[in-house]
This record gives C-alpha cells, structure tokens and sequence, in this order.
C-alpha cells in the first residue's frame, strides 16, 4: 500500500503543470514537473537565489539543443519530508526556473499521481 507524503496545487499552462517546491529552505515558484527531464535542473538566477555551490561543469542537450551547465546539491522539502544532498543541475541558458525530473522520485523510490484538471500533484513512498 502506497502512503502519500505530499499533495501540492499548482496550475496548468501550455501543456506543463507548474508548482512551487521549497528549496534550501526557499520557495520556488513555477518549478515545471517535467518527467523527460533527468535531473532536477535550475536555472542560473534561481541557483544565485538558492546559494548552490558549483560542483563539476557538465554538457548538457535536450530537445534545445546543447548548454554548458554544472552539478550541484540541494536540500528538498516535499511535504514536510527533507531530503538532503539531492543531486541537481544548473542549467544558465533555462529560461523556467526549474524543472523537476524523474531522477529524483526514482532515487527515492517515490511515485506520483498528476490531477491536472484539480491542478494537484500527489507523491507516495512505495511500499
């Protein structure tokens, strides 16, 4: 049996469900649930925000083509669950704050239910 840990409201627009996610102890609004998307990825400006320290640079591509980005680590809360050391990237060149990947709810062995005519995402922990 699935135990749900979190239910966040966000909004629907163009096709993309945005919400806010609390970062580093911050508020991030509009991050885009985008589960093509490998990594927890932020952009430059919300990285300054968050004081993500630069890890290694990396390439990155997707469906924009090519970026020089660097790794990072995070600190999530996701319903009153922290999760530490979460492994993120620093993309400058993206233009949403963020996007919410599919790494992290893998890694942590979670898995979610998407609502998007009540604008409501659900996370369970796996059994």
């Amino acid at each position: 049996m699935y135990t749900r840990i979190a239910q966040i409201k966000g909004t629907v627009q163009n096709d993309s469900f945005y919400f806010p996610l609390i970062v580093n102890g911050v508020s991030v609004p509009d991050m885009v649930l985008d589960t093509g998307a490998f990594e927890l990825t932020f952009n430059g400006k919300v990285a300054q925000e968050l004081n993500l320290p630069v890890l290694q640079p990396i390439q990155i591509g997707g469906v924009g083509g090519q970026a020089t980005a660097y790794t990072s680590t995070c600190r999530l809360n996701l319903g009153g669950h922290i999760y530490r050391n979460v492994p993120c990237v620093v993309d400058p060149s993206l233009t949403e704050n963020g996007l919410f990947g599919l790494r992290f709810f893998i890694d942590q062995g979670l898995a979610l239910t998407l609502n998007p005519g009540r604008s409501l995402l659900t996370v369970f922990r796996n059994p």
